[in-house]
Formats: structure tokens, sequence, C-alpha cells
């Protein structure tokens, strides 16, 4: 796993050689995630008391305080990733791995939007294609695999000896992380066919370093950027059409 935690998975099409690939980065929750996925995948975690009823009510607490405009977003994720890291030490990355890719198998796990699955298949040929979250590896490489998309990148909890410390060693909740983190994998791809999903205000920087970025389900701060800048806002309904006629005007 590289220090960005960014995870080369197994490479769908190789015909495609590396210097004629393009690269198209995802946001998971709102964005091909039909929610929040943490909250569930907390739920079953309960179930399969890995953590307690405190951490989940810790994390619905979080929840609560953002919808009542409380805190902000990032500082959201920032508070859930914490809650979620505590309630995971001593546990072994692989165990949590495991159960996370288990529970994607789950009708609450699986909630992702119809038009994921299509449209991931549909840039697949030509796109490397990363997942970009805020949340913790074992949701971003469940997620990634899940897919078979080629990698992500998400907020690293500390792991030593294979054993979660309950401590961060790297987040991605505020945009400055994202930001950081995907600033490196950009340059070894050609700008003008880079493309990026997202929904939300954290999601700006990401959408801004591509050149054609879809807003997915968008907030109305991340609405209000988009108009100003151009950007596609799409739905769920008319993602995957958006998309075709891009990669139409893009001459495949």
């Amino acid at each position: 796993m590289l220090d960005t935690g960014m995870v080369n998975l197994k490479i769908e099409n190789e015909d495609v050689p590396m210097e004629q690939k393009r690269i198209a980065l995802f946001d998971i929750d709102n964005t091909i995630y039909n929610g929040y996925l943490i909250f569930p995948l907390a739920e079953y975690f309960l179930k399969e008391r890995i953590i307690g009823r405190d951490i989940v009510n810790s994390l619905n607490q979080d929840l609560h305080m953002y919808r009542a405009e409380q805190v902000d977003y990032e500082t959201t994720i920032e508070d859930l990733n914490i809650h979620f890291a505590d309630g995971l030490k001593g546990h072994h990355l692989s165990s949590i791995l495991s159960v996370t890719a288990t529970f994607l198998e789950t009708k609450e796990g699986s909630n992702f939007f119809p038009f994921a699955g299509p449209l991931i298949e549909l840039l697949k040929k030509r796109y490397d294609i990363y997942l970009v979250t805020g949340e913790m590896q074992c949701i971003g490489k469940a997620v990634a695999d899940y897919f078979s998309v080629h990698g992500y990148i998400s907020t690293e909890m500390e792991v030593e000896n294979g054993v979660f410390t309950g401590n961060i060693s790297k987040s991605l909740a505020r945009k400055k992380g994202k930001k950081d983190a995907i600033e490196g994998i950009f340059g070894a791809y050609p700008y003008e066919s880079s493309m990026a999903f997202g929904d939300s205000e954290g999601d700006i920087d990401m959408l801004d370093k591509a050149a054609k970025a879809f807003c997915i389900n968008a907030t109305e701060g991340l609405s209000e950027v988009a108009l100003s800048k151009g950007w596609h806002i799409v739905t769920p309904l008319s993602i995957i059409e958006t998309v075709k006629r891009v990669i139409q005007d893009l001459q495949w």
C-alpha cells in the first residue's frame, strides 16, 4: 500500500497501452453509493461484535450535529473517522477488510446507484479508475475491489503489526488532504481527457483537477461552483448519457 492509500488492483482491459490510458476519479458517498456507506457498515460491525453500541451512537451523533448545522461537512467526516478509528482499535486490518468486503454483498452494503456499475464498465477500457474517499482504507479498498477498479485513495487508519492502533495516520476528510493525495497521480495521465465525479464541496479540488468534471446529486454549494466553472451537473438518471456525449466529443 502506498503512502497515499492508493492500491493497485487487478487492471482490466490491458489491451490499451499505458501511454494511451486516461484517469477518472470517483468520490463514493452520494456519488456512486446512495447515502453514506459508513453508517450501515457501522451497524453491520455492531452486529458482528466488532464495535460497540457506544461507537455507533457517536457516529449517529456526528451526523445529527451536521444535519443541525452545528458542524460543517469536513469536520463531520473527520469526527466520524476519529470515532470509527477508536472502535477498530485492537482489530486486525486483514479481518476488517474481509468483513467489509462481505458487507458489500449484503442489501445495505450494495446500495450503489444503478448507474455505478455500467458507468464504471463503460470507462474501464480506456480509463484507470481511482476511488477517492475521506473514509477509511477498508472502505476504499472494499469498494475498489467490488468494482474491480484500478485503485483507491482514502483516509488511513494507523496500523502497527497488522493491528489498528485507534489513531489516524493520514486524513482525507478536509479539502487540502484530498488535494495533496491526488496531486501525484495526475501527472502520469493526459489532462485533456481526465474525468472526475463528485457530489459536494469537499470534491471541488478533485473536480477542478480534471478536464471533464461531473457533479452528481450536487449540493447547493457545489452546484454554485459548477455553474461558474461550466461543469456538468447531472442526476443518477442522466449521468451515463452525459458521459457518452463527452466521450463522443473526445473522439475515442
